[in-house]
């Protein structure tokens, strides 16, 4: 029978909600962990997804971030979410023989709208103590020769203060080979594919993506305050439609302007005959060619179109 000191210390420790041992779903530290979560799932799942990463391999990657996150979370202390992530990307990859150098990971980190060069460039190494300036002033006992108890607890209170430790930084593939492969080298080994131990910890889930509602939603119920997901504008420009940027666009591209106006359409290319050859021939091959069938016009609306851009070009 357990004792009764064992049945208090169980009470204690338990949730008081929902009376058991498990973590708090609700509160400021669990959606912390949730919005942690999933915005290291979205920028994960948008590496593997151009690095061609497979889905189980994801999971083992996804697994080994978490690990580090709960097991080690000294590592988190002081760097960056995305340090740890590409760490884990690449020790799963080199461990499960995937052609995925370091060079790809960054190349496809860069990319995403968050990174930034000191993410990769200035990553915490470790900390030692700065050397303390002996202080000539310094009180002395004259009993016991040491110092006053005052001096003294002025420095032995705050031997772990930034401002009396020195920071050694380097880049991401200094912090992965000196701290981070030692950490987690033994935990993801255990992923090798010629490794037939049966202990191999399971895959923990990935975040699945939520799907955004089409209908505003009312994020406060004190303000009439709304969210709508962003909607994708329709182009204006017809797909037979030149745009030309001063400065920016080709020659080529007012040359075909040009070329539109004296021809009266677009030049488009045939796809295939009846015979099956393809035609690169224009539809319009010839200045004389003022209409085209698929735009339905005639010699007299193309003649009065020019006229105007004749008139126009004149009064400037």
């Amino acid at each position: 029978a357990a004792s009764p000191s064992r049945n208090f210390t169980a009470v204690s420790t338990s949730d008081p909600q929902t009376g058991n041992g498990r973590p708090r779903r609700t509160g400021s530290i669990a959606l912390f962990f949730r919005k942690v979560y999933h915005l290291a799932s979205v920028r994960l799942r948008d590496l593997c997804l151009k690095l061609d990463v497979p889905s189980e391999l994801r999971g083992k990657i996804w697994t080994c971030f978490e690990h580090a996150l709960v097991h080690c979370t000294e590592l988190m202390k002081d760097r960056h979410l995305d340090q740890l992530l590409l760490c884990s990307i690449y020790i799963i990859s080199r461990i499960t023989k995937e052609a995925h150098t370091f060079q790809d990971i960054m190349k496809y980190y860069r990319s995403q709208p968050q990174a930034s060069s000191h993410v990769y460039r200035s990553v915490l190494l470790r900390r030692t103590p700065k050397e303390q300036p002996a202080d000539e002033n310094m009180e002395v006992d004259s009993v016991s020769g040491g110092e006053s108890a005052e001096k003294t607890s002025q420095v032995a209170g705050d031997p772990l203060s930034s401002q009396s430790q020195e920071e050694e930084r380097g880049d991401l593939i200094q912090f992965y080979n000196s701290i981070f492969i030692l950490k987690l080298k033994s935990f993801a080994l255990r992923y090798a594919p010629n490794d037939n131990r049966a202990d191999a910890p399971p895959l923990s889930p990935f975040p699945s993506v939520r799907a955004q509602p089409l209908s505003p939603r009312r994020v406060s119920q004190r303000h009439s305050l709304y969210v709508s997901p962003h909607k994708n504008s329709s182009g204006c420009l017809t797909p037979s439609s030149y745009t030309y940027k001063i400065n920016s666009s080709p020659s080529k591209d007012l040359s075909d302007i040009n070329r539109m106006i004296r021809q009266g359409c677009v030049n488009r290319k045939r796809a295939f005959n009846i015979e099956g050859d393809v035609m690169m021939s224009p539809m319009c091959d010839s200045p004389s060619k003022r209409a085209c069938p698929e735009n339905g016009s005639s010699p007299d609306v193309l003649l009065k179109r020019l006229q105007d851009v004749v008139s126009e070009r004149q009064s400037h």
